[in-house]
């Protein structure tokens, strides 16, 4: 338990390109299209940025439960990060495995995350952005996070963390979440 894996390896999480135009006005990229949703069945319920002005703050390893589980489509508007997921689903081959792939936006790049999926990430550079698409709507009360120096997790996080909220530093542990995640 605890291992790293391959982001590929971790069934259903996709790391996906997308079309950036560059011109004399700057750029233009177009990642959320109806068609390419429905290829990943996807029905958007919320938008969110998540802003962070430090480098090495880490944000999650948020997950929802039932019936608020959530798909997650992820991009970096600004900066660079380190993005983490954690497989949560009591079946699957990499169950307990977590995986990283940077995000930055010079590689226009979005990751698709299926439900039961924790996900996490560390800013590499100040001032660092992402954009969700999320299939739910936040409910408090089915809202958890994994604690990110889980040691049965194993994270090998590249920087020194240096901002946590106080829910994230109290996050449950992957023998905790199992609990709550079910088939």
């Amino acid at each position: 338990m605890g291992m790293q894996v391959s982001i590929t390896e971790i069934h259903g999480v996709k790391y996906v390109p997308y079309k950036k135009v560059l011109d004399a006005r700057g750029e233009f990229s177009k990642f959320y299209e109806t068609g390419v949703l429905n290829d990943f069945g996807i029905d958007i319920k919320s938008v969110a940025i998540s802003r962070n002005d430090k480098r090495g703050t880490v944000r999650g390893l948020h997950f929802q439960t039932s019936p608020f589980e959530e798909s997650k489509i992820i991009t970096c508007l600004s900066g660079r990060v380190f993005d983490v997921v954690v497989d949560l689903r009591p079946t699957s081959d990499t169950h307990g495995k977590w995986a990283y792939v940077e995000l930055s936006q010079e590689e226009p790049m979005c990751l698709f995350l299926p439900p039961k999926i924790a996900h996490g990430y560390q800013t590499l550079e100040a001032s660092s952005s992402l954009l969700y698409l999320l299939s739910a709507i936040n409910s408090p009360k089915n809202s958890y996070s994994l604690d990110v120096r889980d040691q049965n997790l194993q994270i090998e996080w590249p920087l020194p963390i240096s901002n946590l909220s106080d829910k994230d530093s109290e996050g449950i542990t992957l023998l905790e979440s199992s609990e709550l995640v079910r088939i």
